[in-house]
């Protein structure tokens, strides 16, 4: 399965790439879709060599942003929002961000929208590329 079923999905991460805005720190808020489905989603998503090919084939993506998704793994933060733990906050670089809103929206249904983590009450559900989630 393509985890973009449609090419402009990617074009907000394609901008930020190619204006070097790329590792720019980002923060999305969104409705949290459920602990299971986070760890789904998050430990499997990659880019197959038929989403490459397929996304080259468009020739709307260059070279070297085809190369970083051929490369891609999550590294961004992931984090549950208190007190309600009804909403999750990712912050990290930009495209990475930006590369994972579109599925959750499409996936889950959830609205992502740029927020201010500094306000929020977190608990961390995912770091440096390792789930550290510990339930009180």
């Amino acid at each position: 399965m393509r985890p973009f079923p449609d090419a402009d999905l990617l074009l907000p991460a394609f901008q930020c790439w190619q204006n070097g805005t790329y590792q720019q720190p980002a923060a999305y808020c969104g409705d949290f879709p459920g602990f299971d489905a986070l760890v789904d989603l998050i430990g499997g998503f990659s880019f197959d060599p038929g989403s490459i090919q397929y996304l080259g084939a468009t020739q709307r993506f260059n070279e070297s942003f085809l190369n970083y998704l051929q490369r891609f793994s999550f590294s961004a933060d992931l984090d549950l929002c208190r007190p309600l733990e009804a909403e999750f906050c990712i912050r990290g670089p930009l495209i990475q961000v930006l590369l994972l809103k579109p599925v959750l929206e499409l996936r889950f249904g959830s609205t992502l929208e740029a927020c201010d983590p500094d306000e929020l009450l977190l608990t961390p559900l995912f770091r440096a590329g390792k789930f550290v989630y510990q339930p009180d």
